[in-house]
């Protein structure tokens, strides 16, 4: 594997860069030197992941993101474009909206090449009520059609420090269900 120079992330970034600019029919073209993203361990965890995620919920709020905004065939051009130069990390969350978004991306690739990741709240919070773990992480795993989740995080722990059981019930939960919490 070729060594990951700061002008390989620059190329790699490059459809990032393309999107916000607004400019995404260039995307559409092979690219012309595809760069391969190297695969590194994930901790401990066991999962081999692409060194690059792709986000996929910028400014995301209330179900939906900047990606999800764009519309569906916009945002397929874009995953697209990161498939081709070699990402295969996928960083999502139940307040971008982007799941259904999302589940096409999966539909590109083989599933058992892909890593998805999604973020949850496990607070009852005014905008955002509280779900039941493994009700929302099987509405999720619905709103992908997959059968795992490779990588959960338990998103924005701001309470429950002086009694974390919420917690502690939130991780036994999701044990199982997932690859890695």
């Amino acid at each position: 594997m070729a060594e990951y120079t700061r002008r390989l992330f620059i190329r790699t970034g490059v459809a990032g860069a393309i999107v916000a600019t607004g400019a995404l029919s260039s995307l559409m073209a092979q690219p012309n030197n595809p760069v391969n993203v190297d695969i590194v361990d994930l901790g401990k965890t066991g999962l081999k992941v692409t060194r690059l995620a792709m986000g996929m919920g910028t400014n995301g709020w209330n179900h939906a993101s900047n990606q999800t905004r764009m519309g569906l065939e916009k945002f397929k051009i874009v995953v697209q474009a990161g498939l081709e130069r070699g990402i295969r990390f996928f960083d999502t969350a139940d307040t971008y909206g982007s799941h259904p978004f999302a589940k096409e991306a999966i539909k590109m690739r083989p599933r058992e090449e892909l890593t998805v990741m999604t973020k949850i709240w496990t607070e009852n919070l005014d905008w955002h009520p509280l779900q039941p773990v493994d009700q929302m992480i099987e509405r999720i795993r619905q709103e992908f059609q997959t059968d795992y989740l490779d990588i959960v995080l338990l998103h924005c722990m701001t309470i429950g420090f002086e009694d974390p059981s919420h917690v502690h019930d939130a991780v036994d939960r999701l044990m199982g269900i997932v690859q890695t919490v």
